[in-house]
């Protein structure tokens, strides 16, 4: 799924939702329910999937904050991949926040963002 473009998107997406909600009684918008995509390029497929309507107005922002996950090795990629999905989410929620769950692993790099959940371990507020 590393190469999903456009309505291949909404291929994937529409019935891992439609599983999520007949087997477990959960959507791709519940808590819980974590998003994770591993060779993120430019964001598409978290752009498309926030775009798609499955994550409702009110699920937006924990869903977005908590349970999106992304990463990529490419620094220019990471880049607008953290610009396209910014625009998106604050062009839905009338806001803009920071994608803090975007990591990237550069062949001979070392992490330039750490997840947010390591962040508060190593640095408990």
């Amino acid at each position: 799924m590393a190469f999903l473009y456009g309505r291949g998107t909404g291929r994937i997406v529409r019935p891992v939702n439609d599983v999520l909600e007949d087997e477990f009684g959960q959507t791709l918008g519940s808590k819980g329910v974590h998003i994770i995509a591993p060779f993120t390029g430019t964001g598409t497929f978290i752009t498309r999937l926030l775009q798609s309507g499955l994550i409702q107005p009110d699920q937006l922002e924990h869903k977005f904050r908590y349970e999106l996950h992304a990463n990529e090795i490419l620094l220019l990629a990471y880049y607008i991949a953290a610009i396209n999905i910014e625009s998106v989410y604050e062009r839905l929620s009338g806001s803009y926040a920071p994608f803090k769950r975007l990591a990237q692993h550069g062949i001979g790099h070392e992490r330039r963002h750490a997840p947010v959940a390591v962040q508060e371990r190593v640095n408990p507020e």
